[in-house]
């Protein structure tokens, strides 16, 4: 039985934390500033998401227990009910149109689009491996490792920021081996982000 190909939605940006308006005003009993909402920096914009937004938007990043990304819409909109987050396809269709999430598809022609116009911006530090795990490369904090690799997607991860998108990344890296090509690397990649993106190992943005 075949099972149809799922377009998981990716996050895109870099959560800034939550804006507060100013003082608090004297007609605050409860002596709380407000919240103007949640800030992510999405290329030399600053987005403001309110609550179910950035709720779906957190949502989309995943637990980083997946070995491929199954963060469907109807995945995150399901949980985002569960837990009480209003509005929760309005908000998905919101960010869809400014550019916050996107749904791509695990095939060729659509990674390499996303690859095209986003670009894998890396966090943390890069810790290496270790002589009992020569293919496995983890990334985080000394004594605090948060994500773990393989050799190529590390490669990818540390040098991406220098090219103007994730494509010429995959461009680059995939001399690796006659076996890699740019569109093979790019749905690694994909497949790689679940991991990156839930642990704050990395974060998309558009360029």
């Amino acid at each position: 039985m075949a099972f149809p190909v799922v377009a998981p939605l990716v996050p895109i940006g870099q959560f800034i934390g939550t804006m507060f308006a100013g003082p608090v005003p004297a007609s605050n009993t409860a002596g709380q500033a407000q919240s103007w909402g949640y800030g992510v920096r999405l290329g030399t914009e600053l987005e403001d998401l309110n609550e179910s937004e950035f709720g779906i938007w957190a949502l989309s990043h995943g637990t980083g227990n997946d070995k491929v990304n199954t963060a469907s819409r109807g995945a995150v909109e399901k949980l985002a009910r569960q837990l009480d987050i209003a509005d929760a396809q309005h908000s998905t269709d919101a960010l869809l149109q400014r550019g916050l999430l996107a749904r791509v598809l695990p095939v060729a022609a659509q990674a390499r689009g996303f690859a095209q116009h986003h670009q894998l911006m890396p966090l943390g530090m890069g810790l290496g491996n270790s002589a009992s795990a020569l293919g496995a490369f983890t990334i985080g904090q000394p004594g605090f490792p948060r994500a773990t690799v393989s050799a190529v997607i590390f490669d990818v991860w540390a040098f991406s920021a220098q090219g103007a998108s994730l494509w010429q990344a995959c461009e680059k890296t995939a001399d690796w081996g006659e076996e890699l090509t740019p569109e093979s690397l790019a749905l690694l990649v994909l497949q790689a982000l679940p991991v990156l993106l839930a642990t704050d190992a990395a974060y998309i943005d558009v360029c």
